[in-house]
């Protein structure tokens, strides 16, 4: 990891606002997970920079990283069409 990366994911992390659960998964569910697959440079780059800027919304608590990381693996192997997808977390009922 470069200095840089680690420096913006420091920033993002001090800038996290908290964030319920429910709201955070509506987030999640509505980002473009296949950004990477853009032709357009500046739609992969604002996708980078949203990606990361959830990342570091998953440091609020271990539920929220746990929620992340759900999604994530969901998400990417659906993008790369594997044949085991893990199951998309449930959206939480109640605000923890």
């Amino acid at each position: 990891m470069t200095s840089s990366y680690l420096e913006r994911v420091a920033a993002f992390i001090a800038n996290a606002r908290p964030i319920t659960l429910s709201a955070f998964w509506d987030e999640l569910n509505g980002f473009d997970w296949g950004y990477a697959w853009s032709d357009d440079h500046s739609v992969y780059q604002a996708g980078r920079e949203r990606h990361e800027a959830l990342r570091g919304r998953a440091t609020l608590s271990p539920a929220h990283a746990e929620l992340f990381q759900r999604f994530e693996a969901h998400e990417s192997a659906r993008n790369y069409l594997l044949a085991l997808v893990p199951e998309k977390p449930p959206r939480p009922r109640s605000d923890r």
